[in-house]
């Protein structure tokens, strides 16, 4: 009986460490596999749990040299390298210029989620904000109407309320010299275009929603308008700021490739990762949301702002010229 109870044990911890390992090497696996998104749509979607990627790395090889599987340990602890590379320096390089300086503008963003209903809660987090100027997407008709009187604060408004969750609107203390809705490509994705004078100094703004990369035309499509409007960016001068859910993280090399190509830098630098999508699943928040901006521009502040129903959270940024 003894006997057996020991084997019974041993069994256990067999399974149990084999258990852990296979999480390890899964988490490894994927570390690497996301380096490979630019010859597969599901590769890229690998690069965008980095987070969770390392903490369960970490997880794993610490229970692997508790149990005392020291060699396992040491080969899974290597992939926390890849993870880490990618996730520090959004903490290390710091926005905030040396000069000291008040915000010249402050910018909210927030996907609101077309079946989302709380409008109130919407209205009280730009109103705790006060942003001069305000991004919404995935707005239709009735959201729209549910927003006439927060629209009242606003010296502008510009919008094109759609049902298909790509609808966009923008609210500006601001008067712009110029703003229009533009289209882009054969989803007709509309976008917001504008040009702002502020302070003296021109400002030229973009308000964007990629398609979501659920399969592989999507994920084409979502690329090809990265690359579209790292060219629009390039060939304009002076201050640009794009801000907009592009369904994409940092870390994917699509993402890199439309920074460097654009010429543009990332406003989630200095203060860390910043997750904003989705809210249903906190295990599984990734920053998808963002706020890009030239290199004559500084950030003094980003954060995530309130739960407003979505399944994304705002983004509040304030920035310097």
């Amino acid at each position: 009986m003894m006997a057996g109870r020991i084997r019974e044990v041993l069994a256990t911890k067999v399974s149990f460490i084999s258990l852990i390992t296979g999480i390890g090497i899964f988490a490894s696996l994927l570390t690497s596999i996301g380096y490979l998104g630019g010859y597969f749509w599901i590769f890229d979607l690998c690069s965008h749990f980095r987070p969770q990627y390392a903490l369960v790395i970490v997880f794993s090889a610490i229970l692997l040299a508790l149990l005392k599987r020291y060699w396992t340990a040491t080969i899974i602890s290597i992939f926390i390298i890849p993870n880490l590379f990618e996730i520090i320096p959004l903490y290390l390089q710091p926005s905030v210029p040396e000069a000291d300086g008040n915000p010249i503008l402050r910018l909210m963003f927030a996907n609101v989620h077309t079946a989302n209903k709380n409008y109130v809660a919407l209205i009280s987090a730009v109103k705790k904000e006060a942003p001069d100027i305000l991004i919404l997407e995935e707005v239709d008709q009735e959201w729209m109407r549910n927003l006439e009187e927060l629209a009242k604060e606003f010296e502008y408004k510009i919008s094109f309320p759609q049902s298909d969750n790509f609808g966009i609107a923008l609210f500006s203390r601001i008067s712009p010299e110029n703003c229009e809705i533009k289209m882009w490509g054969e989803f007709k994705l509309p976008y917001v275009e504008a040009v702002f004078g502020i302070r003296g100094k021109t400002v030229k703004f973009w308000a964007v929603h990629a398609l979501p990369p659920v399969n592989g035309e999507y994920s084409r499509t979502r690329n090809m308008e990265l690359a579209y409007f790292s060219k629009v960016l390039k060939d304009e001068n002076g201050i640009r700021i794009l801000a907009g859910d592009l369904n994409i993280t940092p870390w994917s090399l699509h993402f890199k490739k439309f920074l460097k190509e654009s010429g543009m830098r990332n406003s989630m630098k200095g203060f860390g990762i910043q997750p904003t999508w989705p809210t249903i699943n906190p295990l599984m928040l990734i920053p998808i949301d963002h706020c890009l901006i030239s290199p004559d521009v500084s950030v003094s502040g980003r954060r995530v702002g309130d739960v407003i129903g979505s399944d994304h959270r705002p983004l509040i940024i304030d920035l310097l010229f």
